[in-house]
């Protein structure tokens, strides 16, 4: 049987073609061959590798044939990157381009042809949608960008000698990101280099780790879009500004024409520090006018990142007279779960810590941190 769940295999007859995409006959009348490859009714799956394509030859096409053609796809690219995201935000992809008045039209286009066949740069994000400083995140595209490239007309000629060796240092894979807050016009772009095309995992061929201290980027949410350019002075893992007719750039940047993905760029520490909780747990001091010794300060902690995490806690009795003197720093392992911390510990405060308070109220500040991020909560103690 010639069709079969949408896929046509050989011999491929007009009617099955007809039938799988869905359309009339031509004038009600005839399975015409020009109208059903010429696609003026719509119905052809640009996503499928086989289909309707110009070729100036008669005969049934080979995948080289295809491949020499780009797959019939026009595929646009640009001398900066910003284009790059505008142009896919104002809608503009890769054109198919199917035969017309003129071109040759042959129905064996049509063997091995998949009507269901899906995007092929559908963007997915593996990871999650939010990301710390000094993390990793996935991405993935359904299409084997390897394939593409080693194929593909549009950048086989440049990155292969004759013996089909690969040359390197010629075409890099990367990643675009621009902040949600700015105009979707804007001439400035953050691009994110991954690898060198030829050093491509093929199984996450999209992955970023965000870089920390001085070439850490901004905190925030951003459009993120993959990218493949042969500018190539960049180096991996690291974020470069790039800007229109700064001269940061000096290649060309080819369009993958996927799904603009959003992400929530945080501080390094965020995910742990978001999974701790504490609480005051009891007190023990005394005074004498406005000077108070503190005893004990027991805290109950609620660790739910799933392992024991070294953390630094900080306390600090806010109403002192001279708050250097009653704060103390100190880092302790947060074990899974429930637990409960002694602040007053007694080989810094044999006797405890006593100091001059400004108000008579005992009141304390404790701050948890990890990396650059901290969570801080006061509790009077009466």
């Amino acid at each position: 049987m010639a069709l079969n769940n949408g896929i046509i295999s050989a011999p491929v007859a007009a009617k099955e073609v007809y039938d799988c995409l869905g359309v009339g006959k031509f004038n009600g009348t005839e399975y015409a061959i020009p109208y059903i490859c010429e696609n003026s009714h719509g119905q052809i799956n640009q996503w499928s590798f086989n289909k309707s394509v110009i070729v100036n030859k008669k005969s049934a096409l080979s995948d080289s044939d295809f491949y020499n053609i780009n797959d019939g796809f026009t595929i646009p690219d640009y001398d900066y990157p910003s284009k790059v995201i505008n142009a896919i935000f104002a809608g503009t992809g890769w054109t198919y381009n199917p035969p017309s008045s003129g071109d040759w039209k042959r129905i064996t286009d049509f063997n091995g042809y998949n009507h269901n066949a899906s995007p092929w740069f559908t963007f997915t994000n593996i990871t999650g949608s939010s990301v710390e400083l000094g993390k990793s995140v996935l991405f993935s595209v359904p299409v084997d960008i390897q394939w593409m490239l080693s194929n593909f007309i549009k950048w086989k000629t440049f990155l292969y000698n004759s013996q089909g060796v690969p040359y390197s240092g010629v075409l890099d894979i990367g990643i675009l990101l621009r902040k949600t807050t700015d105009s979707t016009t804007s001439p400035n772009v953050l691009y994110y280099k991954i690898c060198d095309y030829i050093d491509i995992d093929s199984s996450h061929p999209f992955h970023m780790t965000l870089p920390t201290g001085a070439s850490a980027i901004p905190l925030g949410d951003y459009y993120v879009l993959p990218v493949i350019t042969t500018d190539t002075n960049h180096v991996s893992g690291t974020v470069t500004i790039i800007g229109e007719n700064s001269g940061d750039s000096g290649g060309t940047w080819y369009m993958i024409p996927s799904n603009a993905l959003t992400i929530t760029v945080k501080e390094e520490g965020s995910g742990i520090i978001d999974s701790m909780d504490f609480e005051l747990n009891s007190f023990s001091l005394s005074n004498s006018g406005y000077f108070i010794t503190i005893d004990s300060i027991l805290l109950d902690f609620y660790n739910s990142y799933g392992s024991s995490v070294s953390l630094t806690v900080k306390f600090e009795m806010v109403d002192a007279v001279n708050p250097n003197l009653a704060t103390y720093t100190n880092v302790y392992n947060i074990t899974n779960g429930s637990s409960t911390l002694e602040l007053i510990d007694p080989s810094n405060y044999p006797s405890g810590l006593t100091y001059e308070s400004a108000l008579g109220d005992a009141t304390v500040r404790v701050t948890i941190q990890y990396g650059a991020t901290t969570k801080s909560r006061s509790f009077q103690l009466y």
